[in-house]
C-alpha cells in the first residue's frame, strides 16, 4: 500500500513539474514551402517533436465552402473556431512537455487585429518564430502547379484558392527605415497578376477582389509607386528564403540555427 502511495505521489509530482514543451512556428504564405520543411525538420529534431498544420484544421471548412457557399460571417466564424481548436491542441501537447513544429499562416481574416490575436494565444510559451519567405511571383507559380497536380490526382483538399496570394499584407509591409530588415521587393505588376489569377478563378467575386486589390495597393503604397521594398510584419528569430534555397538547405540552416541558439 505504501509503495502504491509513493508511486502515485511521485507521478503527481512529476506531472506538476513537467517543463512545458517548445513551439517552433514556421510562418509564411501558402505554398512558400512550410509543410515540406516542417516534415523534414521534425525528423532531424527527433521523437520529442511533432508537426501540427493549420491546413489539417481548416481544409474541410474551405472544401465545404466551395460546395454550399456559407454566408461570409458564418464561414469566418467556422475558420476561427477551427483555428482556436488548433491552438488549444498545441497548449495540451506542450503542457505535457512535448514539442511542436507549427506550420501555419499567422493571418488575419480581419487584418492585423487578427494577426495579433493569434500571436497572443501563444503568450507564456517558449516560442521560436521563423519566417518561410517566398516572393509573390514564385508563390503564384507554385499555387498554379499545386492546383494542377491536385486536379490530376483528384485531391480536392490539396487545392488552394489563388485568393491566398492576396493575404500577403498579413505577412509583410513596406520598409520605411534602413534599420528594418529588407526581405525583398514587391511591384504593382505582381499585385495585378495575382488579382487577374484570382478574378479568373472566381469571376462571381470580381467586385470583392477589386476591393481587396485596392486595399493591397494602399497598404503597400503601390497606388503611387511602381515597386516597394518589403519588411516582415512581425519580428522573427530567423528568416529563410525558399526561392534561393532547396528544401533540404532550408531545413539544414534552420536546424543549425536552432541548435546553435539552444532553442531546440
Amino acid at each position: 500500500m505504501r509503495k502504491l502511495i509513493l508511486i502515485f505521489t511521485l507521478t503527481i509530482f512529476a506531472f506538476i513539474n513537467v517543463r512545458p514543451g517548445k513551439i517552433i512556428i514556421l510562418n509564411g504564405m501558402s505554398s512558400a514551402g512550410k509543410s515540406t520543411i516542417a516534415k523534414k525538420l521534425v525528423v532531424l529534431l527527433g521523437k520529442s517533436y511533432q508537426t501540427i498544420s493549420l491546413d489539417d484544421f481548416i481544409a474541410d471548412v474551405f472544401v465545404q465552402q466551395t460546395k454550399i457557399k456559407l454566408p461570409q460571417k458564418e464561414f469566418l466564424k467556422k475558420v476561427r473556431q477551427q483555428t482556436d481548436a488548433m491552438y488549444e491542441q498545441i497548449r495540451k501537447i506542450t503542457s505535457l512537455g512535448k514539442n511542436v513544429v507549427l506550420d501555419t499562416l499567422l493571418s488575419g481574416l480581419e487584418g492585423e487585429k487578427d494577426v495579433m490575436r493569434n500571436v497572443a494565444k501563444l503568450k507564456g510559451f517558449g516560442v521560436t518564430l521563423i519566417l518561410i519567405h517566398c516572393p509573390l511571383s514564385d508563390i503564384m507559380k507554385r499555387l498554379n502547379s499545386r492546383n494542377k497536380k491536385a486536379e490530376l490526382e483528384k485531391k480536392q483538399k490539396d487545392m488552394r484558392s489563388m485568393v491566398v496570394a492576396l493575404k500577403i499584407k498579413d505577412v509583410y509591409r513596406t520598409r520605411k527605415r534602413k534599420s528594418e530588415i529588407y526581405i525583398g521587393s514587391l511591384s504593382r505588376k505582381e499585385i495585378d497578376l495575382a488579382y487577374q489569377a484570382v478574378k479568373t478563378e472566381s469571376p462571381e467575386n470580381t467586385k470583392l477582389f477589386q476591393q481587396i486589390k485596392q486595399n493591397l495597393l494602399t497598404h503597400f503604397e503601390l497606388d503611387t509607386k511602381k515597386s516597394v521594398k518589403l519588411t516582415p510584419q512581425l519580428r522573427y528569430d530567423y528568416i529563410i528564403d525558399t526561392s534561393k534555397n532547396s528544401a533540404e538547405q532550408c531545413v539544414k540552416q534552420i536546424y543549425d540555427f536552432l541548435k546553435k541558439s539552444r532553442l531546440a
